[in-house]
């Protein structure tokens, strides 16, 4: 019968990789939700500030969602140069009277990965 010594520190060693990969994969993916929750925050705060203010105010609601929400993230550590938002007005009734029943606001932030390559 042979030894068996230093197996279990040969197959732990084969199996490291793979588990520091999978963890690492799970910490990436939870930055990547944590992230992704802030930008939401971020639109919903510019978003209602645009709700409660008057239509034909200055600035305009438009304005105003668009600084609140670059505000948000700036507080929140998104650098500027990786945030682009757009904002447009829906007409949903049809109404045709020139009001906008719906502030439409996208924003993009460009995704800053913890673990660089992985």
């Amino acid at each position: 019968m042979r030894s068996r010594h230093g197996a279990s520190a040969i197959e732990f060693a084969m199996a490291l990789p793979i588990l520091v990969y999978v963890a690492m994969g799970t910490v990436e993916y939870s930055w990547f939700l944590y992230q992704r929750t802030q930008v939401i925050h971020a639109v919903r705060e510019g978003v209602r500030l645009a709700a409660v203010s008057e239509l034909d105010a200055s600035p305009a609601p438009d304005t105003l969602a668009i600084a609140r929400t670059t505000d948000v993230l700036d507080e929140r550590g998104f650098a500027a140069g990786d945030i682009a938002i757009v904002t447009s007005y829906l007409d949903l009734t049809g109404d045709a009277g020139g009001t906008a029943d719906t502030l439409n606001l996208v924003a993009t932030v460009v995704y800053q990965p913890i673990a660089g390559g992985l």
